[in-house]
């Protein structure tokens, strides 16, 4: 038993793993299970039944779908009430497009950043059942704690605006006068580093889904596409925007509402399969699998 956990880094995980093994601890509950059940004819007092993760998280991908679509539904009303901003009423357009309006995109801010938060959330289910596989030795599990919190920054980024203040104090510090879109570059290069670190983290953990990286990489690429529209404007056609003059602000705010959309249901996907399916790590990059191997070798 005692080297059936040896490839643990850290004492107390592979002390925990142990005791699972040995008292047969269910790996989505904080409760044993009776090996046992003995005389039946005793009395055995009753418990309070517990709420099981597989209980919430549904089982049929049926029922996933439908809940991803109700969420991508109402990412496109926010959308839509955008694009029809002009057909509301004389008196409440005003008011309504303080709220809803393409250029304001309050609604599609609140919507990004309510997202984000809850993909931070979903990653935090997702590195808890995670934690509970006895074969993840190396604690992988750990780097799901890494991407809730980014998200939960990058959401706080979003919805507070502060990506402007990071843009005034890098000027501040640094100037770069002479650097093209210098305002725009001062706060998209350094988050665009880390949501590149987090989708790097997140591919290396989801290969054991392929419908969940596959949305991950979509909402990644809906975001770069995003992005490019902030950086370059002029990416869209000009008479199109001539005969749309809101239509370069109504793609971006499309983008950024449907990217963090995306995320979420990707990760949503991810979460039914670690809880139904498998929540075994996915196997290493080659050149980790190269590294661990010079590692072992030069132990012996």
């Amino acid at each position: 038993m005692a080297m059936r956990f040896a490839g643990a880094r850290w004492l107390d995980e592979r002390r925990r793993r142990r005791l699972a093994v040995d008292q047969g601890v269910d790996e989505m509950s904080d409760e044993t299970r009776v090996e046992d059940a003995g005389d039946l004819s005793e009395a055995q007092p009753s418990k309070p039944a517990t709420l099981s993760l597989r209980s919430v998280v549904p089982r049929s991908g049926w029922a996933v779908l439908a809940w991803s679509l109700l969420l991508l539904s109402a990412c496109d009303a926010v959308i839509a009430a955008a694009w029809f901003q002009q057909s509301v009423p004389e008196g409440i357009r005003i008011p309504y497009s303080v709220v809803l309006g393409v250029d304001s995109a309050t609604a599609a801010t609140w919507m990004a950043s309510a997202l984000l938060v809850v993909a931070a959330q979903l990653a935090l289910v997702i590195g808890w059942v995670r934690g509970h596989c006895l074969t993840d030795f190396d604690g992988r599990y750990r780097a799901w704690t890494r991407v809730a919190i980014s998200w939960l920054v990058i959401a706080g980024v979003v919805g507070t605006g502060a990506h402007r203040s990071i843009s005034q104090l890098v000027l501040m510090q640094f100037g770069f006068e002479t650097v093209w879109q210098r305002e725009t570059l001062a706060w998209l290069l350094p988050l665009g580093a880390l949501v590149a670190s987090v989708a790097w983290v997140m591919d290396g953990e989801l290969k054991t889904s392929r419908t969940a990286r596959f949305l991950m990489w979509t909402s990644a690429g809906t975001a770069i596409g995003g992005l490019a529209l902030v950086v370059e404007p002029n990416l869209v056609d000009g008479e199109l925007v001539e005969r749309t003059p809101h239509l370069v602000a109504f793609l971006k705010l499309a983008l950024m509402v449907s990217s963090p959309g995306l995320l979420v249901v990707s990760m949503g996907v991810f979460l039914r399969h670690v809880v139904h399916v498998s929540s075994e790590p996915a196997p290493r990059r080659k050149w980790r699998r190269k590294k661990k191997k010079r590692a072992k070798a030069v132990d012996v």
